[in-house]
């Protein structure tokens, strides 16, 4: 039985006509494995994308990424990701580079000031600082922790010394506070979550605790407009989905053969449901509301936003993804 939400607030309406951010989406790469990895009993090949985002907020001056997806070149990566998970999902890069991707946006990498890192799967970030030298990444609760014992230093870590190791890494980490030690109203309620950081204190931009996934997981909530002015909402929803069919039916059964120590794709399965369930009321409680997952083939009402000028998928090229 579905545990009981605590009804869903309303989504915090503009104060301004400046409290917005601006999205720009970039396919970063191609994974393919069954259905039922992510659905017990769903037919079927997964061919799907990773994506990353990028935010601008103009009120501040802010440009970010939240996630970076998968590089281009995946000797990036630490050889037990090379030797496992690369192959298990068979994985593709994309043509285009970050630095391909700021050159469509018009943007010098050195003007980014954050990447937010959803969780610390190979596939959401590599080491960036080439393209990004003044960025510092940002976590979530618990995420250090989790990837204390890193590559090299522990040869058959998953997780990256040079993003995950705070004495190591090319740029600076930052871990955002737990509830327990973060001051005053620093987490709020937002629409049906109970933990939501209003990153730029205007409403228009949301990191999520959205637990289940693994340690640190992390949503974004953007509040933006399409290219005729009408306010949409997107939930950046990282790897808390990994169908689309969950949205809609946030009962569907997990997938349970993997060889790992839940059996599924989620650390937590109970957490991870949890935070579906949410993602559903969410996007069933606002018609305005779209959710775009980290892994798709497409992006959810992608046509009422505008691409970057100069960017390949303006020319119908293939291997560009971008909103």
């Amino acid at each position: 039985m579905p545990v009981p939400q605590a009804p869903m607030i309303p989504l915090p309406e503009p104060q301004s006509t400046e409290h917005f951010v601006t999205i720009h989406a970039f396919e970063t790469g191609y994974m393919r494995c069954r259905q039922s990895v992510f659905i017990d009993g769903l037919l079927g090949d997964a061919n799907v994308g990773s994506w990353r985002f990028f935010i601008s907020h103009a009120p501040s001056n802010t440009k970010l990424w939240f996630d970076l997806g998968m590089s281009n070149d995946l000797t990036d990566y630490p050889p037990s990701i090379q030797e496992r998970h690369q192959k298990f999902f068979d994985a593709k890069p994309a043509q285009n580079t970050l630095r391909d991707d700021l050159k469509a946006l018009n943007v010098k990498g050195s003007d980014v000031g954050f990447v937010v890192a959803s969780h610390a799967h190979w596939d959401h970030m590599f080491p960036a600082k080439q393209y990004l030298p003044n960025a510092t990444v940002l976590c979530g609760p618990g995420t250090l922790s989790l990837t204390q014992d890193t590559w090299p230093s522990k040869e058959d870590s998953e997780y990256d010394g040079r993003i995950w190791n705070p004495q190591r890494a090319d740029l600076p980490i930052r871990e955002l506070p737990s509830q327990l030690s973060a001051p005053e109203q620093y987490w709020c309620r937002v629409g049906p979550f109970d933990k939501g950081h209003d990153f730029f204190g205007d409403g228009s931009f949301y990191l999520i605790d959205s637990p289940g996934h693994m340690s640190g997981n992390l949503s974004a909530l953007c509040r933006t407009q399409t290219h005729t002015g009408e306010l949409r909402w997107v939930l950046l929803a990282g790897d808390c989905i990994h169908s689309p069919h969950f949205v809609q039916h946030p009962e569907a059964p997990f997938g349970c053969h993997l060889p790992t120590p839940s059996g599924c794709i989620h650390s937590d399965p109970a957490l991870a449901r949890d935070t579906i369930r949410r993602i559903s009321a969410l996007k069933t409680g606002d018609t305005r509301v779209l959710v775009w997952l980290a892994h798709a083939d497409s992006l959810e009402g992608q046509w009422e936003f505008d691409l970057p000028l100069g960017s390949s998928a303006s020319k119908g090229v293939k291997g560009w993804g971008t909103v």
